[in-house]
């Protein structure tokens, strides 16, 4: 079987994909700010990680599956899959500081091979762990966390590594209830 053949039909189109959300994303006017830079690479990573992770897909056809001819696509990859591609990208984004300069630039370039896949930040995220006033955050400490919630309010996420204490509490309580014969409690 040759691998020859052409694109057509129900192909998914990368490339008027790449002119949407650039137009829709991207700023008109070259950015002025180390923030809207940042950004826009971030623009230019994500298109590019959709754009790499796009699959060709084929089908065969013939008679009990011969395969005598074969339709191929291109087909956008699974939401799923950018997602952690990009998640795993943001793990290991590069700090970049902005230069002096007012123009919100940054050293070295963004277009520079090395960081054309990377995502980039420039400042390091707070630590909401520990207070800071100036951020308005008490951090987590002593705050009470539910042991095995994957949630939010779970103490994996709320205890920052530093290990958690467990609180059991019994409580009696006079509560004014009767029992009243046969079968009900008034309180």
């Amino acid at each position: 079987l040759q691998d020859t053949w052409e694109w057509g039909g129900c192909s998914a189109d990368f490339e008027y994909a790449q002119r949407f959300a650039r137009h829709f994303l991207d700023p008109r006017r070259k950015p002025r700010d180390a923030h809207a830079r940042m950004q826009l690479h971030s623009h230019r990573v994500g298109r590019k990680v959709v754009s790499e992770l796009g699959k060709r897909r084929c089908k065969c056809h013939g008679p009990s599956g011969s395969c005598q001819f074969r339709t191929c696509w291109l087909a956008a990859p699974d939401f799923r899959h950018v997602g952690s591609s990009l998640r795993e990208r943001m793990d290991q984004a590069i700090l970049l500081r902005p230069d002096n300069s007012n123009s919100g630039a940054f050293r070295p370039r963004l277009h520079s091979s090395h960081l054309a896949k990377h995502l980039i930040f420039y400042e390091p995220s707070p630590d909401f762990c520990e207070p800071d006033p100036s951020l308005g955050s008490s951090g987590t400490h002593g705050r009470p966390c539910v042991k095995s919630s994957p949630r939010p309010d779970g103490c994996s996420s709320l205890c920052c590594g530093r290990g958690h204490n467990m609180l059991q509490e019994v409580r009696a309580q006079r509560c004014q209830c009767r029992f009243h014969w046969c079968c009900f409690v008034v309180c």
